[in-house]
């Protein structure tokens, strides 16, 4: 492939691509937060048995977990959603959505090192880290 029709293809992920994903991901997150709210209305309006709270807190929690990877993505996609809002982009405005990509993309590293390490987005220990090192 040369550098024309890679250039290309990237013009096509930025205008065709990447504003699909952005809607998929925004339609996503739409059901997510639906489920949720469902799940959050089963535990106040309903009675049930420690099993059965456990298996609606597992899916509760699932469900958090995949609305935060839908999150992240859709934050690393702002930037270029702002960008393709441009009339003409100029170099400047590519440049500043260049750098807001770069600058989430740091972040969100760093949020998933600290994941690993065992702190959570607020800086609290994450209580599975500590169990599996006692």
């Amino acid at each position: 492939m040369n550098e024309y029709e890679q250039a290309l293809q990237a013009v096509r992920d930025i205008y065709v691509t990447y504003p699909k994903r952005i809607e998929s991901n925004e339609e996503e997150l739409k059901k997510i937060d639906q489920e949720i709210q469902d799940l959050l209305h089963v535990i106040e309006l309903g009675t049930f048995d420690a099993a059965k709270g456990s298996q609606i807190l597992k899916q509760l929690k699932k469900a958090r977990q995949e609305r935060r990877r839908v999150k992240n993505d859709l934050e690393l996609l702002e930037p270029i959603k702002e960008f393709i809002s441009y009339a003409k982009p100029s170099e400047k405005n590519i440049g500043q959505s260049i750098g807001k990509l770069r600058n989430e993309c740091a972040r969100t590293s760093n949020l998933q090192n600290e994941s690993k390490n065992g702190f959570t987005r607020y800086g609290e220990v994450n209580e599975q880290k500590k169990k599996k090192k006692k």
